[in-house]
C-alpha cells in the first residue's frame, strides 16, 4: 500500500538515477566545466602549452631465423642508449621501440654474432637523419641489413 502514493514518474526516476548514481563515482564532474571561464588559481589550466617538436621514432630489431650461420643479434643503440632487446620469437622479433627525439642526425649502433664465421662478433652502425617536417621516423634492424622509412 505504501507504493501506491509514489507515482509511475517517480518510480522511473528513481529506476534512472539507482542506474546512474554508481557512474558518477568513477566520471566526477570538475567545477571548471560548470563556469564559463577559468580562473587564475586554476593549477590545471594552462593557457599557451608549448607544441611538442620531437619526432617518434620507431625501432624494430629482428633476427634472421632462415640463415643457419647467425646467432642472434646481440644489442643495439640508439644515440649511445642501449635497447633492451627481448628474447627471439617463433617469428624472429627482438623488440620494438618507440622514442621521442628532436630532428637532427643519430647514430644507430648493433652488432650480430655468427655462429660458424672469424670475427664472431660485427659491429654496424649507420647515422640516420631525422627531419623536422617527419611524423613517424622508422627503423628496422634486421641481422646486417638496416631499413629506414619517413612518414610525413
Amino acid at each position: 500500500m505504501a507504493m501506491n502514493f509514489i507515482g509511475n514518474n517517480m518510480k522511473k526516476k528513481l529506476f534512472i538515477f539507482a542506474l546512474c548514481s554508481p557512474l558518477l563515482m568513477y566520471m566526477p564532474i570538475s567545477y571548471r566545466t560548470m563556469i564559463a571561464d577559468y580562473p587564475v588559481n586554476d593549477p590545471y589550466y594552462v593557457p599557451n602549452r608549448p607544441k611538442d617538436e620531437r619526432i617518434r621514432v620507431e625501432i624494430v630489431v629482428q633476427d634472421d631465423l632462415s640463415d643457419d650461420d647467425v646467432d642472434k643479434i646481440q644489442e643495439v643503440y640508439f644515440d649511445n642508449q642501449r635497447l633492451r632487446l627481448h628474447t627471439s620469437d617463433y617469428l624472429g622479433n627482438r623488440g620494438r621501440f618507440y622514442i621521442k627525439v628532436d630532428p637532427g642526425t643519430y647514430e644507430v649502433k648493433w652488432s650480430v654474432r655468427t655462429k660458424n664465421e672469424w670475427p664472431a662478433v660485427e659491429t654496424y652502425s649507420k647515422s640516420v637523419s631525422i627531419p623536422q617536417t617527419a611524423k613517424l621516423y622508422y627503423i628496422q634492424i634486421n641481422q646486417e641489413d638496416i631499413q629506414t622509412d619517413i612518414i610525413q
